[in-house]
C-alpha cells in the first residue's frame, strides 16, 4: 500500500481485504463475504468506487471495533430472520453489532457482504497485515491516469524486487 501511496500522481490510496467466513445469528450459521475496509480517509475512495450508500443507520467509524455494516441481501436473506440495526452477528467467535445497512448496489459481491474495519478483519480472520485483495488509488488533478499507473507499477516492482514481466500483482 505504501508503494502505491508514494507513487507520483497518487492523491490517496485505500486497501480492502475480501474474504469469506462462517457467521452466526441466533443459532443459524451461514457463510458471508467480509469486506475489511479502511475507516480513515481512504474509506471515501472505497465507498465511491463501489457506489456504497447507507440505507439505514450509519457508516463505520474509525473507533469502531465491534460494529459492522451489512449489505442489503445480508439484511434480507442471509438468515431466516431479517437483520437490521442492532442485530448481533458472530464472526469467528466474536460478536458484532449491525450499525448500518447498505442500499442495494446491484453488485452481488457488495450486496451480499459484511463491512468490517480492516484491522478487525485481519484479527478475526488471521489475514496477514499487508496482504490486500483490492487497492484503490485516486489520481491527483492534472496527472494522466496512465502515467500514474506506470508510476505505481514501477514502485511496486521496486518494493518487491521483481523485474518487469515477473510481477505478481
Amino acid at each position: 500500500l505504501q508503494a502505491i501511496e508514494n507513487s507520483q500522481g497518487v492523491e490517496d490510496a485505500a486497501a480492502v481485504i475480501f474474504t469469506s467466513s462462517p457467521v452466526q445469528h441466533q443459532g443459524d450459521q451461514a457463510f458471508a463475504v467480509l469486506l475489511g475496509t479502511p475507516t480513515d480517509s481512504g474509506k471515501e475512495i472505497v465507498e465511491t468506487s463501489w457506489a456504497i450508500e447507507i440505507e439505514e443507520g450509519r457508516k463505520l467509524r474509525q473507533n469502531d471495533r465491534a460494529n459492522i455494516v451489512i449489505g442489503s441481501q445480508v439484511a434480507d436473506s442471509l438468515f431466516e430472520d431479517e437483520l437490521g440495526l442492532r442485530s448481533q452477528i458472530t464472526i469467528q467467535g466474536q460478536s458484532f453489532r449491525v450499525v448500518g445497512v447498505m442500499q442495494p448496489t446491484g453488485d452481488p459481491g457488495i450486496d451480499q457482504s459484511i463491512m468490517i474495519p480492516r484491522e478487525v478483519a485481519q484479527e478475526v480472520t488471521g489475514v496477514q497485515d499487508g496482504r490486500y485483495d483490492w487497492i484503490f488509488a485516486q489520481t491527483m488533478e492534472g496527472f494522466d491516469p496512465s502515467e500514474v499507473q506506470e508510476n505505481i507499477e514501477d514502485n511496486l516492482r521496486d518494493s518487491r524486487g521483481v523485474e518487469e514481466g515477473e510481477e505478481d500483482f
